[in-house]
């Protein structure tokens, strides 16, 4: 995934609307603090204190996370919750190279029941805008 607004999808979990943004021209650069919201649904049995991670995988040495992880909490079945009030945060180092990718990891969790992860890619310290 390259561009805000993708649909992401591991089996039975949905992310819709995945939103990125730096607050300010969202042309992510060095110094700039990527914000990521986004629709969690739940499609399997009500959750009792769900949660989700996020890391970098590779080209994680490029940046730093901030705020990593999220509450979903009990969800029922169909439910929808967004972390737009609490998104994850990701601060784009200064040695991160033009066009650089990084793969980031979210990580569901409910006690020990259920657990799943899912992969995404966002580009840095692009030398292009997307129009």
């Amino acid at each position: 995934m390259r561009l805000a607004g993708s649909v992401l999808k591991l089996g039975d979990n949905i992310n819709t609307d995945l939103n990125i943004t730096d607050n300010n021209d969202n042309a992510i650069v060095a110094n700039d603090t990527m914000r990521f919201s986004m629709d969690f649904i739940n499609y399997l049995a009500p959750t009792t204190n769900a949660t989700v991670t996020l890391t970098a995988q590779a080209g994680g040495q490029y940046v730093t996370i901030i705020n990593g992880s999220y509450t979903l909490g009990a969800l029922n079945t169909l439910a929808l919750k967004n972390n737009g009030n609490a998104p994850f945060q990701v601060k784009v180092k200064t040695t991160a190279p033009s066009n650089q990718a990084i793969t980031f990891k979210l990580t569901y969790a409910d006690g020990t029941t259920y657990s799943a992860f899912e992969f995404f890619d966002v580009y840095v310290n692009v030398d292009y805008i997307n129009i």
